[in-house]
This record gives C-alpha cells, sequence and structure tokens, in this order.
C-alpha cells in the first residue's frame, strides 16, 4: 500500500474492530510487519503499544463469554497540521506523516443494547517516496499533537 490516508485507514480499522474469535496475536504480528524501519520507526516500541491495544485477562475472558462485537466508522482521517509543521521543521523525509483519526466504535454484546464510543487516535506513517511502501511507526491513543505536545 502506498497512500498514507488508506493505509492509516486500514490501521485503525484493524487495531478498533474485533469480536470474541478475533486473534489478536496474529492480528498484532500483521502490524508488527508493517512496522516502520529506522530512523523512522522504532519495531520494539510498536510492539509494546499494540500490546496495550490488545485486551487480556479479564477483558478478553469477557469479550469471549459476552460474545462481544466491536465495529468501527471512519469519519475523519487527516494529516495533522501540527505534525505536518514539526516534521517539515526537522527536516523529515517526503513522506512521513502524522494522521489524526475521528471515529465511532460499536459495541455490541449478547446481553445487552450496542453501545457507540467515540474514538480519537493518532498514527505516524512513513509511505512513498521516504520507504518503498507504507509503513507504521507510531499508534497513540489521542490525536498525534495530544500525544507528542505541542512543544
Amino acid at each position: 500500500m502506498t497512500n498514507h490516508l488508506d493505509f492509516a485507514r486500514k490501521v485503525a480499522t484493524l487495531l478498533l474492530t474485533y469480536d470474541a474469535n478475533t486473534d489478536f496475536a496474529a492480528r498484532n504480528t500483521d502490524l508488527l510487519r508493517a512496522a516502520a524501519p529506522s530512523p523512522y520507526g522504532d519495531p520494539t516500541g510498536l510492539a509494546e503499544t499494540l500490546a496495550a491495544y490488545t485486551p487480556t485477562g479479564a477483558g478478553l475472558d469477557s469479550i469471549r463469554t459476552t460474545d462481544t462485537t466491536v465495529t468501527v466508522s471512519l469519519s475523519e482521517v487527516s494529516v495533522s497540521d501540527w505534525a505536518a509543521r514539526k516534521l517539515a521543521a526537522r527536516g523529515a523525509s517526503s513522506g512521513v506523516y502524522g494522521i489524526d483519526i475521528t471515529a465511532t466504535q460499536t459495541i455490541s454484546t449478547r446481553n445487552a443494547a450496542p453501545n457507540q464510543v467515540p474514538v480519537r487516535m493518532g498514527l505516524t506513517v512513513a509511505c512513498p517516496p521516504a520507504v518503498e511502501f507504507c509503513t507504521l511507526a507510531g499508534v497513540f491513543p489521542q490525536f498525534v499533537e495530544d500525544a507528542l505536545g505541542a512543544g
């Protein structure tokens, strides 16, 4: 994949959509295959971040016992103006982006009415011409500027 916004949509959908049968380890492995190489990313740090998006223990048990399904509707996927300015000031390669995502997750279980939850997240990606194809550098539980600071 070579388009940064399409790549960001795909990553966000993979992270935010799941059900009781999702193989989270396989999902994370797939995302880590797309890890950005140095100097654009840190695969070890990315693995740690993906682990934070991975249900375990009681949370995973609850997903399975209540037959939870989570879908996502991405309402906005756009290049962060703040990140663009920061990256340009640092002389970053063309093709490196901070991307802000606004979405709504719908959480459905067999025991309750669906619940909609607003989501804001940020991604950092490196795409052509910086690298051959789009890669994932970072995932944040908020917009890029909020995660990395306005300073």
